[in-house]
């Protein structure tokens, strides 16, 4: 039996708070059901999921490399020849018949007809507590301190008093560190497993990618594994089938008090009253020559301390959490050592409330904070994957992959605004890896120069999907993925990135779209093929389409941006006068007859407003040419596109990526209730017990899609910057009129130090500082106007505006307050 309740033994009091009501941070009196309730830790490349069990714990091991080598690496297909009769096809309309080419030219060339293509991402190690004794818990709380990276389980046993858990992966040290803590001395033993390498009920013979071919199941993936214990350590070696590679791991146990035994592969601990693990995973290319004694000596070579550990990582971890801060509604009433469970209650009790449709400020932010966490602990060398950087489970959904058409995008979408540039260099490692493959994608698709991107990539980034759905014909991807590149120079104003990273990345894409580009019928560049995910026009047979509006205004964005990058970092490039000239023969964006842009820049397709997707919108959000103030007509078309989406909107039918592109992009349009509509949705449907995020509402397959929407439209919908602009509050409805936040990245090399706002009595306060001497203009919302502060506290109110223009000198920062009250002493 397992009652909430509260316990002030003397652990607990040891230990402060923390371990009760963690500030920043959260706690459950439920227990985990399955593996997505976990708690999460991890250091960006190492993760672990903590079950929290009281009698048998479980701790998922995992890192960021494991990538099952299930599957050949098949030659791209040589579509190029076929371009000419496949072009002629999509302009007739004939988008299935197109697709159907490549697909019967798929097989020929020995691709089956449906695949898994992605290397699935795959678990590394367990570590197994199991305490032996089973007696009724009480008082169980298990919880994860986000400043620390920490996650704690703590009950009172019957038999044994008080046990408290707690757990981390060290940014310093690279290893997993477990101390368990008894009131009374204990016995336990503790061994390494390896998750049983089975498909899921619902993934047999097949995977939400397609079938799985006859003897690829994930059994036969992995050749050997080999588990052992010598003295105080674990060790485990686990080799691939296809390939000399594999993973290795050694735990080593240490014991203040008790004693410490070899029980086969496992070790047994007795008379303890305080256990240490400290465990160190790694993959290796070359799993003949063993590891196993390097691992051991680095872990040897560590403080022999829980304490001494954490106070070498927490530091590391709370700076990243701490460069932006939210608070909202009256949440900072709730001081830091609060322990009051009615101020502060557990998760079930916030999801409770959320789904009874009460917007809580409160859980607002918790989800803020939590989703956070989970995109920092799993931003590493490389960025998230589909899963972060966790899995219970050999063969997750879409092989736990990096999708490249939607999901990165969504993990990574709040690294700039929330102050971390430096985590974006995992995006930029991970299009590093898959360059050469993605140059061999554009030779032998498109006969052309620079690189295609696939869809989806694991351990390597080579083409190898020909299906009924046409990725193949998207082309996208080296534009939508060249926005990040730039705008990490329009936050960070790094030049010397600017010159050696984001230009040459841009150029190269440049180059497949000049190549890839052909002359329409109507004076005009054509897409052809294009792709709008994954809609099919309503007078159209296929999703296999010309002039899809994401592809144009993609590429539209990626040759103006190189045009200004070329000329902020004094680069001359004929490449950039080719485009200057190419910009003018790109499609015209298109109204539709309810005045709405047009899903493809042609008169002949037809929108299909019952779709979940918004692909059209890129000038709103990603990009931001659609800007009231400089393009109005098409902005006013992408506010109409999405009020017509609205029109059969089902938030039900939305995955996480879409509320969250639906979110931003209803920030963008100034329509703070749809935005609001779809950040409820998020963080009621899409978040488990253990504040881990879901792909579909339920929640429902464990994803990191959430976690890295939902604090992007949190920002997003208080301040919105371009390089020249910063609006204040364009969505801040609901639970977010009235709150502070600090340290929000703004484009321009400019930081919103702290802003302080109380919507419902029409008052802004916020201190900017630029990086660089600069003007900016400052937007109020409408029923307000700004005045610098100290001509306000002066009593000077002379001339206040909605609209204000800020001189900042790049050193100091400058106060604004707004407010209604102002605005009624204007004199007429």
């Amino acid at each position: 039996m397992h009652k909430g309740g509260r316990n002030s033994s003397s652990l607990v009091q040891d230990r402060s708070c923390r371990y009760l009501c963690p500030s920043p941070g959260f706690y459950t009196h439920s227990l985990a059901s399955n593996w997505p309730e976990g708690l999460l830790v991890g250091n960006g490349s190492v993760g672990a999921i903590v079950m929290g069990r009281p009698q048998q714990e479980c701790l998922m091991v995992s890192h960021e490399e494991l990538f099952l080598p299930l599957f050949e690496r098949l030659p791209v297909l040589n579509m190029a020849p076929m371009l000419p009769k496949l072009r002629a096809l999509l302009a007739a309309g004939c988008g299935h018949e197109a697709n159907r080419l490549v697909v019967e030219a798929a097989r020929t060339a020995g691709y089956p007809s449906d695949f898994l293509m992605t290397d699935p991402f795959h678990p590394g190690i367990d570590l197994l507590l199991d305490f032996g004794r089973c007696s009724e818990v009480q008082d169980y709380r298990r919880g994860v301190d986000f400043e620390r990276a920490e996650a704690f389980v703590r009950y009172v046993s019957q038999i044994g008093g008080e046990v408290l858990r707690r757990c981390f992966v060290s940014r310093a040290d690279d290893v997993l560190v477990l101390e368990a803590r008894f009131d009374e001395p204990s016995a336990l033993s503790i061994r390494l497993g390896v998750r049983p390498q089975k498909m899921e009920p619902w993934e047999v013979g097949r995977t939400s990618a397609g079938a799985i071919p006859k003897g690829a199941f994930v059994q036969h993936g992995v050749r050997s594994t080999d588990i052992n214990a010598s003295g105080e350590y674990l060790t485990f070696r686990g080799a691939y089938t296809s390939t000399t590679g594999g993973w290795e791991a050694v735990a080593r146990v240490l014991t203040e008090d008790g004693k410490l035994e070899v029980a086969g592969n496992g070790l047994m601990v007795m008379e303890a009253t305080q256990v240490l693990v400290v465990l160190k995973i790694q993959p290796t290319n070359n799993f003949p020559i063993s590891r196993v004694d390097e691992l051991r000596a680095r872990i040897n070579g560590l403080p022999p301390s829980y304490d001494g550990l954490i106070a070498r990582h927490a530091p590391l971890h709370a700076e990243l959490t701490n460069r932006v801060r939210l608070a909202l509604g009256d949440e900072s009433a709730v001081g830091e050592e609060s322990v009051d469970d009615a101020r502060d209650p557990p998760v079930e009790e916030y999801l409770k409330r959320s789904a009874a449709g009460a917007p809580d400020p409160a859980w607002i932010k918790k989800a803020f904070d939590a989703c956070r966490y989970i995109v920092i602990s799993s931003s590493g060398v490389l960025p998230p994957n589909l899963q972060g950087v966790w899995t219970g489970t050999w063969t997750p959904h879409w092989s736990g992959d990096y999708t490249l058409d939607a999901n990165v995008q969504a993990a990574v979408a709040h690294y700039l605004p929330a102050g971390t540039p430096e985590l974006m260099e995992s995006l930029f490692r991970l299009m590093d890896r898959m360059m050469d493959d993605f140059r061999e994608n554009a030779r032998t698709l498109y006969g052309a120069r620079g690189f295609f991107v696939n869809t989806r990539v694991s351990t390597h980034g080579l083409q190898q999907r020909y299906n009924y759905c046409p990725v193949v014909f998207w082309t996208a991807g080296a534009a939508w993925l060249a926005h990040y590149y730039y705008d990490y120079y329009r936050y960070t104003l790094d030049r010397d990135f600017l010159r050696t990273r984001a230009i040459p990345f841009m150029r190269e894409a440049l180059e497949f779209y000049a190549d890839f580009l052909v002359d329409g019928n109507d004076g005009r560049l054509c897409f052809n093929p294009s792709f709008s995910p994954e809609n099919t026009p309503a007078n159209g047979d296929s999703i296999a389409t010309i002039n899809a509006t994401m592809d144009v205004a993609s590429v539209r964005e990626l040759a103006t941006n190189y045009i200004l990058a070329c000329g902020q970092a004094d680069v001359s490039d004929p490449l950039c006068d080719e485009w200057q000239s190419r910009l003018k023969q790109l499609p015209d964006y298109l109204p539709n007859n309810d005045g709405a842009l047009k899903e493809w820049c042609t008169a002949r397709l037809e929108d299909n407003y019952e779709h979940r997707h918004m692909s059209h919108l890129y000038p709103l959000y990603p990009g931001d040419e659609a800007d009231a103030e400089t393009s109005p007509h098409l902005f006013e078309m992408c506010r109409r596109a999405l009020q017509m989406r609205m029109r059969h909107y089902n938030p039900r039918e939305y995955s996480a990526f879409g509320l969250y592109h639906l979110a931003m992009a209803a920030a963008r349009s100034r329509d703070p209730d749809t935005a609001l509509d779809a950040l409820c949705h998020l963080t009621t449907n899409h978040i488990y017990s253990g504040m881990s995020t879901s792909h579909d509402p339920g929640p429902s397959i464990f994803n990191v899609d959430a976690a890295g929407g939902i604090p992007a439209a949190i920002l997003e919908m208080l301040i919105v910057s371009r390089d020249e602009r910063i609006e204040l509050l364009p969505a801040a409805v609901g639970p977010l009129e009235k709150g502070r936040v600090e340290g929000v990245r703004c484009r321009g090399g400019i930081t919103v130090e702290r802003m302080e706002w109380d919507l419902p009595n029409a008052t802004v306060r916020l201190a900017l500082r630029s990086k660089t001497a600069r003007g900016v203009e400052v937007v109020a919302p409408e029923n307000m106007v700004l005045m610098p502060a100290r001509e306000a506290e002066a009593g000077r109110a002379a001339d206040p505006h909605r609209r204000l223009y800020v001189e900042l000198d790049g050193q100091h920062a400058v106060e604004l307050i707004g407010s209604e009250v102002m605005k009624r002493r204007v004199p007429n």
